[in-house]
């Protein structure tokens, strides 16, 4: 967290590696860090280069929650003016359509949600293949969360991502932590 707070992009490729082992290592290491701010780390020392999160997106080898946590990482990139939401949408529709194994894994429900939050206009025929094939789970995110966000329309979209605090990035640790359960102080 101290590294993404400071920008610290040296220590970006290292993030990454750590991250790309296999199985559940890095989510034993680290408890909760990869689904509560793993997305945001890794845009906050990226320095806008998408290429180590997407190489950890298209490591089968890697865990599935570490690879949707990077896809949250280049939501978070557009969020905070980055990268511009056409390359973002561009390489999601390159996933959809060969870059991701078609077997199913909690990456292809984090593509989804990805593709969600950056309004899904360009890519809603390739997410209901997706639904269609059985590849995303539709206990985290339905078909229906897809509809409601083309009724909600692609500015309102686009506008409450920029708001949305789960897409930011990472300015102040303590605040980031200080709910963790190992700094609850014990009643008396």
């Amino acid at each position: 967290y101290l590294l993404a707070q400071f920008r610290e992009k040296r220590a970006y490729p290292l993030i990454v590696r750590f991250f790309s082992a296999p199985g559940e290592i890095s989510l034993e290491l680290t408890g909760d860090v990869v689904t509560e701010g793993l997305g945001r780390i890794l845009a906050s020392v990226s320095g806008g280069d998408v290429g180590p999160m997407a190489s950890l997106i298209e490591n089968e080898r890697a865990n599935e929650y570490v690879r949707s946590a990077a896809l949250d990482g280049l939501v978070t990139l557009f969020a905070c003016g980055e990268k511009p939401r056409d390359e973002i949408v561009a390489y999601l529709q390159s996933l959809f359509r060969g870059k991701l194994a078609r077997d199913y894994s909690f990456v292809w429900s984090g593509l989804v949600h990805a593709s969600m939050r950056l309004y899904p206009g360009e890519l809603v025929e390739d997410i209901e293949r997706a639904f269609e094939d059985g590849l995303a789970q539709a206990g985290y995110v339905g078909f229906e969360s897809v509809e409601r966000a083309l009724a909600l329309g692609k500015q309102r979209m686009l506008r409450d991502l920029k708001e949305d605090r789960r897409y930011t990035f990472i300015e102040d640790t303590i605040e980031e932590m200080e709910w963790w359960a190992c700094f609850d102080t014990p009643a008396e």
